[in-house]
């Protein structure tokens, strides 16, 4: 693995968040001619600083009965499925993840992904942690959005909770370890 330093030098130990708040007007990249280095713009750096995620999470509650198309993405985003599945396996309060594309026609707005998330209780906490997972895995100009599923509910969770097959199911090992602790 090429490394960004090729000698040794001096070097000062700070806390993140006075890293992030001396660098907030720039760009800064975490493991520099890495294959794993991440860039972080100045935005994303505001929403750390903010709300400890990278993009501020966003609530949508549409109001009206809308028409929209569902399905599975033809490109899936194997990278973003597989990370979310690792940290997914974290949170026993999550039974199940589903993955499909919706689109609103109307809206002039491009397709999104929709990650569903299938719980025993409200699983906001689980949603930033997975929306900071997805925000830098998905496929560069792809959007993400999550709901929480309810099995009594019509559209996406209907959808995805008879339909589609979960990229995450909890496993007996982890539902045994949340049980102990």
């Amino acid at each position: 693995m090429k490394c960004a330093l090729d000698k040794e030098l001096s070097y000062v130990t700070l806390p993140v968040r006075t890293l992030l708040e001396m660098t907030i007007e720039l760009k800064l990249i975490l493991n520099p001619a890495s294959p794993y280095s991440k860039e972080f713009l100045p935005s994303e750096i505001h929403a750390l600083l903010e709300t400890g995620m990278n993009s501020p999470l966003q609530s949508r509650v549409i109001q009206k009965e809308t028409k929209i198309l569902i399905g599975q993405p033809e490109n899936y985003p194997t990278e973003m499925v597989s990370a979310l599945t690792t940290l997914l396996a974290k949170y026993s309060e999550v039974k199940a993840a589903y993955l499909c594309l919706m689109h609103n026609p109307s809206s002039g707005n491009t397709p999104s992904l929709v990650v569903g998330l299938e719980g025993k209780c409200n699983l906001t906490k689980v949603i930033k942690a997975a929306d900071s997972v997805a925000a830098d895995t998905v496929t560069k100009g792809d959007f993400v959005d999550f709901v929480m599923l309810k099995r009594d509910d019509s559209g996406v969770s209907s959808y995805m909770l008879n339909s589609a097959k979960p990229f995450y199911k909890c496993a007996w090992r982890t539902k045994l370890l949340s049980f102990l602790n």
